[in-house]
């Protein structure tokens, strides 16, 4: 008789995707695979070598409310841009990120981001080299691979060293998770974030980019600013030497983002997506800021900078590589609130759900380019439509 399951991780619909349960498995009985009704990876227990000690559950953030952080402070916000022009354009927004991670390396710290690796997965890294540092720039709407990183992090401190961690808000409640006693040699970034998208989608859009084009993809940027910061625009380039630039809604994952099609689920009711943040640094697009400041000049990206404890603030303190504008703090939340906030009642939520269930059973009886008929990018006239609508306030 199979004795009973005693380690039970968060449902699919609350995980995250995390991995804080996969670093702390001291028997490396836990690894993220894909389940057969989602695009998404969970963590799967391997019960043969398990030894059910409970850390992993201890470590979850879902399975644990986080613990008030007495060093947070009522938060600060700017506007902000990194004053290196070439850093700035080759950033989603005003290369804010770019700039304080460049200050970390200069103040001794291992820096954690997010890149590409060479078959075009998203993963994250810790290091201490410029150049890796480099491919951190700019936004991959991708759920990263942190299997081993919040271990690395915790490894680095434990032997003295000082790290930055740049992540999603529910990374920023692992990293803390797995590494409780950082103190200050901890500093965290969190990004405002919109949802993560599957991996799995990405790999094969990559695929039919490549087999559409005949081509292998060297460059994709998901925000390009050649147009200007906020127009929405993809481009990307092939290795026989073709580019190629488009609007967002003519490019099919960009759509199918915006759509929400492939997003977790955890992502609709995401916990930490609220006012209060509890990184030490917050950054993002300043959507909104002609409200806030209506004769600045944004083409080359604007970003907003939240400082959120002490540790945070005495770091942008010194940080000559960014023009800062303090703005009142009250009214740019107002004009952020449905990008830091929730948004959607309960019913609208509850629809978006059932349509990326719905995506999800359909991909995987489909082939990508079934689907890429079966929810297709919209015509001129389609957009157009929608945008009246919205306009008018009809659904």
């Amino acid at each position: 008789m199979a004795k009973e399951q005693l380690i039970k991780l968060a449902n699919e619909a609350c995980c995250s995707g995390c991995g804080a349960c996969q670093n702390v498995c001291p028997t490396h009985s836990i690894c993220m695979k894909s389940v057969s009704d989602s695009l998404h990876f969970y963590p799967m227990i391997n019960n043969d070598s398990c030894v059910e000690c409970g850390k992993c559950m201890l470590a979850c953030p879902v399975l644990n409310v986080p613990q008030q952080d007495d060093r947070l402070m009522n938060p600060q916000y700017y506007c902000a841009w990194n004053k290196s022009t070439e850093q700035r354009q080759q950033s989603t927004s005003g290369g804010v990120g770019s700039a304080i991670v460049t200050e970390a390396l200069n103040r001794g710290y291992y820096v954690s981001g997010v890149r590409f690796d060479d078959h075009w997965h998203v993963e994250h890294v810790v290091t201490k080299d410029a150049n890796i540092a480099n491919q951190f720039r700019g936004s991959k709407y991708l759920q990263s691979d942190t299997s081993t990183i919040y271990q690395e992090i915790k490894h680095l401190i434990d032997a003295g060293e000082k790290v930055l961690f740049v992540g999603t808000p529910c990374q920023i409640e692992a990293v803390k998770s797995v590494v409780p006693k950082a103190g200050d040699n901890l500093l965290t970034c969190g990004i405002i974030c919109h949802g993560v998208n599957a991996p799995v989608v990405w790999s094969d859009f990559m695929r039919y980019l490549q087999n559409k084009k005949k081509s292998v993809l060297k460059s994709y940027n998901f925000r390009s600013k050649k147009k200007g910061w906020g127009k929405l625009y993809i481009d990307y380039e092939m290795t026989n030497g073709k580019q190629y630039e488009e609007p967002a809604w003519k490019n099919l994952f960009h759509v199918w983002f915006g759509q929400h099609y492939m997003m977790r689920e955890s992502c609709f009711n995401c916990p930490y997506r609220k006012e209060e943040r509890y990184s030490d640094l917050v950054v993002g697009d300043f959507w909104g800021v002609e409200k806030v400041l209506p004769q600045l000049e944004t083409r080359d990206g604007v970003s907003v900078l939240i400082t959120c404890t002490e540790q945070g603030q005495k770091f942008v303190d010194g940080l000559g590589s960014l023009e800062l504008i303090a703005v009142d703090a009250k009214k740019t939340s107002l004009v952020l609130k449905g990008f830091l906030a929730k948004k959607g009642n309960e019913t609208t939520v509850k629809k978006q759900i059932e349509i990326m269930h719905r995506f999800a059973e359909q991909y995987h009886s489909k082939t990508f380019a079934e689907m890429a008929k079966l929810y297709p990018c919209p015509t001129r006239l389609g957009l157009l439509m929608s945008l009246v609508k919205s306009h008018l306030g009809i659904k």
